[in-house]
């Protein structure tokens, strides 16, 4: 991801809707987790607004502080339903498979996330599903890591 990329908008912002109402939890108010960010700037009733990954990743991060839980990503995962993700989401509500859904994942994982790659191969009998940072970066610790795994397995749940 270039430099370029990483300004432009590309979060879907109901993943930063999702992580507000989650640090509420560890009574974070929802201002004081915007404060500072572009969020704060964004009117409530834009469904279809976007983030930067840059804008995403200091939510993130200020979630992180604020909230004090190392295990954030986690509790992201399990919070987030596939219908937050849009059509993909509902594409993988639909799969017969876990690897139909693995593989639909992959397809259009980029309509998600343009920071992450996502990858499913097989290598002999173990399945292996790899997520790399595409971006010049650091995400703020595990969080993107352990919110795509655990809501990928949470979303095993739904697949008819």
């Amino acid at each position: 991801m270039s430099t370029l990329e990483l300004h432009q908008p590309a979060i879907p912002i109901s993943y930063a809707r999702l992580l507000v109402e989650l640090c509420t939890r560890w009574h974070v108010a929802p201002e004081e987790l915007m404060a500072g960010t572009s969020l704060a700037r964004v009117e409530p009733q834009l469904l279809d607004a976007r983030l930067t990954p840059l804008e995403f990743n200091l939510l993130v991060a200020r979630a992180l502080k604020l909230t004090g839980e190392p295990a954030l990503g986690y509790h992201f995962g399990l919070q987030t339903k596939l219908s937050a993700h849009g059509f993909l989401g509902y594409a993988v509500m639909t799969s017969a498979t876990l690897g139909e859904a693995i593989a639909l994942t992959e397809k259009f994982f980029s309509t998600r996330s343009g920071a992450l790659d996502f990858r499913f191969f097989v290598e002999g009998d173990t399945a292996i599903i790899q997520i790399d940072n595409t971006a010049d970066i650091k995400p703020p610790f595990a969080f993107p890591y352990e919110s795509l795994l655990v809501g990928l397995c949470h979303a095993g749940a739904y697949i008819t």
